[in-house]
């Protein structure tokens, strides 16, 4: 049975332990080892993600398979992205899943979890790097929706950086459609859209008695209005 659950301060040394061991598997020929090891050592050391374990900017889940800790996401709200005109976008940090687990689902339901948490918190995409050598995570964010849409550098060492892409994909706003009654002849719609943050407010008026939400639902679809 798969099961997703927050992180809180006591789970650092599982992650600390799975961060090492998950970023070397798909990595392990993005560096000279010496400098993959020292980079680990630094980023996956136990103050290190007991820090940001601290850091309320910071949001982790740990994914567990049959009681068995199987990988954990990183995601930080309202992280701007050079490449990206919205402001409140999502940047999605880490997604590791152990590798016998891969096949499993256990990574895209991490992923589909985040996701609808980014959304309930107002966001409007998901970002992430990656490396250009890691083609299975390429093929997988892009089968979720991502494109590149730009080139970065990941610093490994002070004398190696890693080429990655950028890559995003930006969610869709389901409209919702909430009625007041203006007087007996004339209804208002405000129209709202779930990404609450976007501030996007649009008002129509007019004379047909109150539509329901589904209806108004397919004229929306169907640019009518």
């Amino acid at each position: 049975m798969l099961k997703i659950s927050p992180s809180d301060f006591g789970d650092a040394e599982v992650l600390a332990k799975l961060g090492r061991e998950t970023f070397l598997e798909p990595h392990s020929e993005s560096a000279p080892a010496a400098d993959l090891e020292k980079y680990v050592s630094m980023s996956f050391s136990l103050s290190r993600m007991q820090e940001e374990l601290k850091d309320p900017c910071n949001i982790f889940h740990i994914v567990r398979w049959n009681d068995e800790v199987a990988g954990y996401s990183k995601i930080v709200p309202n992280s701007p992205n050079p490449k990206i005109s919205s402001k409140n976008v999502t940047k999605l940090e880490r997604l590791y899943i152990k590798k016998e687990y891969y096949g499993q689902r256990v990574g895209l339901s991490l992923f589909q979890y985040n996701l609808e948490l980014a959304k309930k918190q107002g966001q409007q995409g998901f970002w992430l790097t990656v490396w250009p050598g890691n083609s299975r995570a390429i093929e997988f964010y892009r089968k979720q929706g991502f494109s590149i849409i730009g080139e970065t550098y990941f610093k490994i060492s002070e004398t190696h950086s890693n080429p990655n892409h950028w890559m995003y994909v930006a969610f869709k706003c389901s409209p919702i459609c909430d009625c007041e009654r203006v007087d007996p002849d004339r209804i208002k719609l405000r129209l709202r859209t779930t990404c609450r943050s976007s501030q996007r407010v649009s008002s129509y008026l007019c004379s047909s008695p109150l539509w329901p939400r589904s209806a108004f639902r397919r004229k929306w679809e169907q640019g009518s209005i």
